[in-house]
């Protein structure tokens, strides 16, 4: 068991309490990481015989140098504001980092024929594997954000107590734990036509890129009269990974399902305000009872934002989640 992690007070700022807001702030915020281009290295890795994902490396990770797997939310990628802020942060100190693209994520729609979906943990399992087996880290660990929060808590829950010796905990900040509330919540939150209207323009710009380099698996007109996010989920994904439709592909991928199999020492943060992943999936008991999870909820900090109080902080207070801490 993992010792109790040490959270530094969160105090959001007084100009930035509406969670809209700081959700948005956080994301159009011109974050500097200056340092993340030195020592950088990009890494193609095969998954399985059809994919291949593309990894984002900084530092030289191996037995000497423990190291941070980075993933990033809903058609993010490896370039996010929040995931290059804790890269950074894991860099000052001393960490190497890997940072993944999900397949189909920072425009590798070409590296793969198949699509992606919020519970598919295999680009992460691959990640993990190499650095152990190949490169030979001895220490690892794992964060992963929104959607791909959700990702790792179901990779952890499938290694049960099989989980590989180097891990040493993972981190899951604002994770989508259940798909069918997170679907709701961004259906009627106060600003769901602003979040749609991104989300959707995102997924038309992957399904424009699968149709140039795979146009018979992903014809012309594929998304039309497609209007939110489950509309494609319905339409496109669950038939595609053999969902009946949505509602079922929403209960299968959702690591709320599969929570009470976890043993990896876990950490689990979230808000309160988060306006469209909601955090109440980590009151239930296969979270709160299970002794190899730790949760920190916050009153304030919208989604994957968490942002600080006083400008002589990190702005960011997810950079200083205690993650490493965990062993």
């Amino acid at each position: 068991m993992s010792r109790k992690p040490e959270f530094p007070p969160y105090r959001p700022p007084r100009w930035l309490q509406q969670p809209d807001l700081m959700t948005m702030a956080t994301s159009i915020w011109p974050w500097a990481t200056p340092a993340l281009r030195q020592q950088r290295w990009e890494h193609r890795l095969p998954v399985d015989r059809e994919t291949t994902i593309r990894l984002i490396v900084n530092g030289k990770p191996s037995s000497e140098q423990p190291t941070l797997v980075l993933l990033h939310g809903f058609c993010g990628d490896a370039e996010a504001s929040y995931i290059r802020l804790s890269a950074d942060h894991a860099r000052r100190m001393g960490w190497a980092t890997v940072r993944i693209n999900v397949r189909n994520h920072g425009e590798t729609e070409a590296d793969t024929p198949g699509l992606f979906h919020g519970g598919m943990y295999d680009d992460a399992e691959a990640t993990v594997n190499w650095l152990l087996e190949e490169l030979g880290v001895r220490h690892l660990q794992i964060i992963g954000f929104s959607l791909g929060g959700n990702m790792v808590l179901r990779m952890a829950a499938a290694w049960e107590d099989r989980f590989p010796d180097g891990v040493k905990g993972i981190t899951a900040v604002s994770p989508a734990v259940d798909l069918t509330k997170t679907s709701r919540a961004l259906e009627t939150c106060r600003f769901s036509p602003i979040y749609t209207q991104y989300f959707m323009r995102k997924l038309r710009k992957i399904y424009a890129r699968k149709h140039r380099h795979f146009p018979d698996l992903f014809p012309k007109g594929g998304m039309k009269g497609l209007r939110s996010v489950r509309d494609f989920d319905e339409q496109i994904v669950a038939p595609a990974f053999g969902f009946r439709d949505a509602a079922h592909y929403y209960l299968e991928a959702s690591a709320l399902k599969v929570a009470h199999k976890i043993q990896v020492p876990t950490l689990l943060v979230h808000s309160r305000d988060d306006p469209f992943v909601p955090a109440e999936p980590l009151d239930d008991p296969v979270f709160k009872s299970n002794p190899h999870c730790r949760i920190r909820i916050t009153d304030r900090g919208g989604h994957v934002a968490f942002m600080q109080k006083s400008p002589n902080e990190r702005a960011y207070w997810c950079e200083l989640t205690p993650w490493h801490q965990q062993s």
